[in-house]
């Protein structure tokens, strides 16, 4: 890992290709591990929990939507250091604001953060 946020920049530049475009998600995962002292590439994996618990978050009041996220392939990549589930989690966020748009229900604070979310990922 990088001493600084400086460093963490050059060393997104210098890798290059498709992993320069997951820049925010190793930013989230630089600050993971000074916030949490993980060394072990393990600790660094727990990072992807916390997207798991997100995505189940914004789907809590829709068991079957739950159910299906829950043993969807996707979980699997949990366990990867890469940032699979944390787009999983904007589109968990963007997908229960349709939803509750398309239900006529007021739109919820956390929901229109996730749809900002997701839209800091495409950018």
């Amino acid at each position: 890992m990088q001493q600084g946020m400086e460093g963490c920049w050059k060393k997104i530049c210098e890798i290059g290709g498709s992993d320069a475009q997951m820049a925010f998600y190793y930013y989230l995962l630089f600050l993971w591990h000074h916030l949490t002292g993980a060394e072990s590439e393990w600790m660094l994996r727990l990072f992807n929990i916390f997207w798991v618990f997100l995505s189940s978050w914004f789907f809590r009041k829709e068991p079957k939507a739950l159910v299906i996220l829950l043993i969807s392939p996707f979980v699997y990549y949990s366990n990867e250091l890469r940032p699979y589930m944390l787009q999983i989690a904007a589109s968990c966020a963007v997908s229960m604001l349709f939803w509750q748009v398309s239900r006529g229900e007021p739109v919820k604070f956390h929901v229109f953060f996730g749809f900002l979310f997701f839209y800091v990922l495409q950018a």
